[in-house]
Parts: C-alpha cells; structure tokens; sequence
C-alpha cells in the first residue's frame, strides 16, 4: 500500500501509478460524480475497450480531477489490478511509456523492440485484469490511441484540450470548466490557511475572477499574499501585467477576446509576475528547467547538476520553488526523497526565456539558443 503524501489518502492497490493530488485540492463533485458513476458502471461486453475523456483548457484541472478519481476508494476497488499512468505531452518518446508499463506489470524479461510489439505484448498482459488506464494530457488522437490497452475488465481515461481527440477516440467526454467562485476561495483560503474576511475578501474575490477562476493562477497569487504582498495590490499588479502581455508581439499575447484565450493570458500574468518577484539566482534556476524533458520528475540530483550546487541547497531551492507554486509535487522515491514538477505551461514559459534575449522589456531571458544550453548541460554533467 502507498500513502499519498499530500493528503494522507492510502492507495489500497499494488500498482499504483497516479501522481500526488495537489496540496491544496478542492472536490469538484459536479465532476467527480458523474466522472466515478461512469468509470465504476461502463464496462464492455466485446473486445473494444471502454474510453472515457475529460476535455478543457490549459491548468483549468483535468489532471487533478483524473488524480482524485484514481485515488477514490470504490474507483480502486473497481480496478483492483491497479491504476497505470502516463503523461504524453506534446512531443512523447512513445516506446518507453509502453515499456514501463510491461515492466509495471511484472514482466523485466521482455524487450521492447517496436511499438506494434510492445502495445501487442501489454494487450496480452492486461486482457485478464481489472485496471484503469489513464492518458493524461493527450495532444494527438494518434498517440491516444496507442494506449488504448487490455480486456473487457480495463478502461482508458483520456485527459486532453482538443475535443477532437475525444470524438476520434469515440470516448464518454465531460468538458471540465474553471473552477466556482466558492471553490476558487476554498483554495485560496486552505493556501494561506486563514479565513479571508471583510475588504480582503471582496478584493480577492475579484482576484479570482481577474485570474478566470484557474487553480494554477490562484495558487500562485495565493503565494504572494503568503509573501506579504497585499490582494488590492496584487490586483493592480495582475491587471497591470495582462495590459502589458497585451501589448507584445508574441504569439498568445495579441489583444484577444475570446474567453479561453483571456483565461489562458491570465495564467501567463500570474505566472510572470511571480517570476519577477523571485531573487535574480532563482529566477535563472527556475529558467535553466526548461533544458529538462517535458514532464519529467525532477530530483535534488538533476538540479544539483543542472544549477551546479551540492545536494542541500539544491534540495532547499526545489522547496522554494514550490513554495511559490512555480513547481509541482512529484511522486516520492523509495528513499523517501521528494520528486517535483513543472507543469506544461511553466515548462513551455522557462523554455522561452531561456533562449529570450536578455533585455527583453516584459520578461528578461538568458539568451541562450537550445543547442548552446543543451551543451552546457552536458559540460556540466561531464564536470560531476
């Protein structure tokens, strides 16, 4: 059995993939409900196997929401062989995903020489169990597919922004929206650990519809106010940052209108502005992440390399980072070491800046091309 260290929820399941829910989850039953009576009554009577998907924009939660529901009781007495999990991202190294899960399921011995044959050799080992699949953030229905595994008794859910993949997939589709005025509060104040009460309360309130009700954009404002910073303050600030996002030539900073992409600015203006706060050392730490895989755990021993510190402080500057909600948590190793994070938006920002030129107005970079920091990298690796 595993313990989720984030809220003290037991895994009562052997195989147990699904990263920790976040530290400050919010139930969203309006969801998780109708998303559970789903995955425990659907099963299929022929060889094709049941997909379900949850589609929406960018941090509104779908991973959360997969991440509750695999750590739900019934949803693992229901598939009591285990819980699989993989993140694909946009740009996935297939071959290995699949070849982690043969090994998941008790088989060392195979070797993975082709897709075809990996994902013929997993139908093999899963056509028997009970085990729900999960497919977290899906960017192509060709590689969605691919994971579409096991027998009558598995399922496959899909988390995705592009309803398109679900239709592809012929999955059950639940379109998950922001968060609630009351959820949005309920997160800021299990952050900050107080009641926000009074004027703080109607500046928050209009914080959390600034930031378009995000989970992500809220827990980083929540940071600042942990900081000190005040919620009339941090509203100008936010407000102030939209205004100047708006008015860069980069793609996604236009003067848009649409509600997805008004929403998605706002993330990038809480996003930023928490980066600007950070001492100047930190904020290239948190820049040099983007040299890293897209969706990789991140350890005290990758960084220590990668910011060439000793293990200490690199540990202390993770804590830090997620501190301010720049980070994620990761799954704990066997040494009871924790792992971190980035998610796919702060990955795609840190990448950004790595290579942004130096004075850019909004947001310095380091201005250095990908192939100059993959290079360095390596140096620094060879020098450990």
């Amino acid at each position: 059995m595993f313990s989720n260290s984030s809220d003290n929820r037991t895994v009562r399941i052997d195989l147990f993939q699904a990263p920790p829910l976040p530290r400050y989850y919010v139930d969203r039953p309006e969801y998780t409900d109708n998303l559970k009576a789903n995955l425990l009554t659907n099963s299929s009577d022929t060889r094709a196997i049941v997909v379900t998907a949850i589609h929406g924009l960018g941090a509104v939660g779908k991973s959360t929401l997969a991440t509750a529901l695999a750590y739900d009781e019934e949803v693992q007495s229901r598939f009591a062989d285990g819980i699989l999990w993989v993140t694909l991202g946009q740009e996935p190294n297939i071959l290995p995903m699949l070849s982690g899960w043969v090994q998941a399921l008790g088989d060392y011995n195979f070797k993975p020489t082709s897709l075809e044959a990996t994902a013929n050799h997993l139908r093999t080992l899963l056509y028997d169990k009970s085990v729900l699949l999960v497919v977290d953030d899906a960017w192509s229905p060709d590689h969605a597919r691919i994971f579409n595994l096991g027998g009558p008794r598995c399922q496959v859910l899909v988390t995705t922004r592009e309803k398109a993949i679900a239709d592809i997939l012929e999955a059950e589709t639940y379109s998950l929206d922001v968060m609630t005025l009351s959820q949005s509060m309920q997160l800021l104040t299990q952050r900050l650990e107080c009641e926000i009460t009074g004027e703080d309360a109607k500046q928050a309130e209009a914080l959390v519809k600034e930031l378009g009700y995000l989970p992500l954009a809220l827990e980083l404002a929540a940071a600042q106010v942990a900081d000190g910073m005040s919620w009339g303050v941090l509203l100008e600030d936010i407000q102030g940052e939209i205004v100047e996002l708006k008015t860069l030539d980069r793609e996604g900073a236009e003067d848009v209108t649409d509600e997805g992409s008004l929403k998605r600015l706002s993330l990038t203006a809480s996003l930023n502005l928490s980066i600007k706060q950070l001492p100047q050392e930190t904020r290239d730490n948190f820049i040099w992440l983007g040299i890293l895989p897209e969706d990789v755990n991140i350890t005290q021993e990758m960084t220590a390399v990668l910011w060439e510190l000793d293990e200490q402080d690199a540990t202390d500057k993770l804590a830090y980072l997620r501190s301010k909600a720049l980070l994620l948590d990761g799954v704990v190793l066997a040494d009871d070491k924790p792992t971190y994070r980035l998610h796919d938006l702060f990955h795609d920002l840190a990448r950004y800046l790595l290579t942004a030129p130096i004075d850019e107005g909004n947001l310095s970079g380091l201005g250095i091309g990908l192939t100059e920091a993959h290079g360095i990298f390596l140096e620094k690796y060879r020098r450990c």
